[in-house]
């Protein structure tokens, strides 16, 4: 038992020697490479939101978009990279490549359709009435290049023109108003009998402004203190959508001495096109 226990010790003796001796001996590590060398990708909270875009959206910030030969060389250089992959092993085509060539197709297809990056230019045209005629108006927008459909509205409008005296207290205080108005020579006068006006003298009701104006200009001429009140009405009119395409200036000028009369504002061109969804145009 005694030499077994010597044994272990000796053992362990040369066992510690040779791991002692095999510490000095160099291994060699492999070389790892530098992850902080290269591009790395960006995690959600470190990307702003305008960086965020969805599939085959044109980025403002990306330097091809603002050549438009170096996106067209990049979308054939793209996909000829991928058709090839794919004519020789379909399914070895990365999902990746297959989305860089479209992205990159879908920028120069946008480019194409509007190569000077220029917005559609919108505005409103009117409102006209239901008889105002617009054939010649239509002709001519659509002539310089323009799409244009019709809406109709309701808006208030005068109808009326009200000039009287102000509600008196009394009866007897209102005839004595009618027979001062008779001997200054003066016609077209009623008292109102009834209602919220009881008592006031109308003077006269009229469908042109410019009537009433005069009417009151006699009146005070004469040393009376009358008042104007507008009568309005419900009235449908038609206004006129037009959008002119990218790249295509609206000739305002051109506009404005063919149709001195017809007002126009800008407008907000709708998301999904100038006119999608309208009515034409009768």
């Amino acid at each position: 038992m005694k030499w077994f226990i010597y044994f272990l010790v000796v053992a362990n003796l040369a066992f510690f020697l040779w791991q002692y001796r095999r510490g000095d001996v160099t291994t060699a590590v492999p070389r790892v490479a530098d992850i902080t060398a290269g591009p790395r990708l960006l995690l959600r909270h470190e990307a702003d939101d305008d960086s965020l875009l969805p599939r085959g959206t044109l980025a403002q910030t990306d330097p091809s978009a603002a050549d438009p030969a170096t996106s067209d060389a990049a979308a054939s250089s793209s996909e000829a990279a991928v058709q090839s992959n794919a004519s020789q092993n379909p399914d070895a085509t990365p999902a990746s490549a297959r989305a860089v060539a479209k992205v990159t197709l879908d920028r120069s297809a946008a480019m194409a359709a509007n190569p000077r990056g220029m917005a559609q230019t919108c505005l409103a045209v009117g409102p006209f009435s239901a008889d105002d005629p617009v054939a010649d108006l239509l002709d001519w927008l659509q002539g310089n290049g323009a799409e244009t459909t019709s809406r109709w509205s309701e808006r208030e409008t005068p109808s009326r023109y009200w000039v009287y005296l102000p509600p008196l207290e009394t009866v007897e205080q209102a005839r004595a108003v009618l027979r001062r108005l008779k001997d200054d020579g003066l016609q077209d006068y009623i008292r109102v009998m009834r209602g919220p006006m009881r008592n006031a003298i109308s003077l006269g009701l009229f469908k042109q402004r410019d009537s009433a104006e005069r009417r009151l200009a006699q009146l005070r001429a004469k040393g009376y203190d009358p008042e104007l009140d507008i009568r309005y009405k419900s009235e449908r009119v038609r206004w006129l959508d037009v959008a002119f395409p990218a790249g295509l200036r609206f000739p305002d000028a051109a506009f404005s001495a063919a149709f001195p009369a017809v007002a126009w504002t800008p407008a907000g061109c709708p998301a999904a096109g100038p006119i999608a969804g309208a009515s034409a145009i009768p």
